[in-house]
């Protein structure tokens, strides 16, 4: 094996193991920031991916002729198990756009995970307008804050997922008019 077979299979391996712990990386942060499938968060996940193929293509390219079945073949096993990290991160995304849809029954059952389906509650329901009764058919009957001067309702949504430390608790305050009608909501996070 010449030199140059040597150092290309050196940073096709060196790469490979690379990949794997940035696949790892990306499995820890979509997961923990609840990362939603969009155009970029998937161009971002396939990038490791594509370059591992390009590494690989240039390994196939530049290696000796003789060789070449051989390492046809050994470079395919290696992008094939390289799919497997990208089809689980897929799935990681599949089940965080499936977590963020707002569901009543999911919204009463699971306080903690309120954080992850509050954009979709926002998107598709015109809070602001809204009677109590309906606030109290949709979210259920909340809590009144202990320092409050208005006619407001509270609702513990979990733990930010914008905080690098999960320490900081989210809760959506809605505050109501004398006629029982949401003027505001507010996202507070502390």
């Amino acid at each position: 094996m010449k030199t140059k077979d040597v150092l290309l299979w050196i940073s096709f391996y060196s790469y490979f193991v690379l990949y794997i712990f940035i696949s790892l990386v990306l499995a820890y942060t979509v997961d923990s920031f609840h990362v939603l499938p969009s155009i970029p968060s998937i161009i971002f996940i396939l990038s490791p991916f594509f370059f591992l193929t390009f590494i690989a293509g240039i390994v196939y390219k530049f290696t000796r002729i003789d060789d070449r079945k051989d390492r046809k073949r050994k470079l395919l096993g290696f992008v094939k198990i390289g799919i497997a990290p990208l089809l689980i991160l897929f799935i990681i995304l599949g089940i965080n756009e499936k977590n963020s849809k707002f569901d009543v029954e999911r919204w009463a059952k699971d306080e903690d995970k309120r954080v992850l389906m509050i954009d979709n509650l926002l998107e598709e329901h015109q809070l602001v307008g809204k009677t109590r009764n309906e606030i109290v058919e949709l979210l259920g009957k909340g809590e009144i804050p202990e320092v409050s001067t208005h006619n407001e309702v509270r609702y513990y949504l979990g733990t930010s997922l914008h905080s690098f430390f999960p320490i900081d608790i989210e809760t959506l305050l809605i505050s109501f008019d004398e006629n029982d009608k949401v003027v505001k909501y507010d996202i507070q996070v502390g």
